[in-house]
């Protein structure tokens, strides 16, 4: 009775070893994916495929790591040379070796940036 109460709780214990490493598999794949420059989700909703609609690959992959108001702005008002700056922002790397900062954060400074430019003008 013990040796199978024994033998029960080992088969358990592997059990779920083995569904954490699955697990932390499929994470770590995804952040892979991610990493990139490809979608956190495979399919891309019909909004993001309209708003995008037109734009090279990369740009287009880019745009679907945003977040709804960002993707907007990055896809439809930004013009070629403001998406290719924030994209290269997003792939800055910090002397750790991880982002300097995540794809939306690099859109809204481009955008502070266009912002500030032009009120100056003005």
């Amino acid at each position: 009775m013990r040796t199978q109460k024994l033998a029960a709780v080992v088969v358990m214990t592997v059990v779920g070893f083995f569904t954490s490493v699955s697990a932390l598999d499929s994470q770590a794949a995804e952040v892979q994916l991610i990493s990139k420059g490809g979608p956190a989700q495979p399919y891309h909703s019909k909004a993001m495929r309209e708003k995008c609609h037109g734009l090279s690959k990369d740009m287009y992959e880019f745009g679907a790591l945003l977040n709804e108001s960002n993707q907007k702005m990055f896809c439809a008002k930004f013009t070629d040379e403001q998406r290719k700056k924030a994209m290269q922002m997003a792939n800055e790397k910090g002397w750790t070796g991880s982002p300097k900062m995540t794809p939306d954060q690099a859109v809204e400074k481009v955008a502070k940036e266009v912002n500030s430019n032009t009120d100056k003008k003005e």
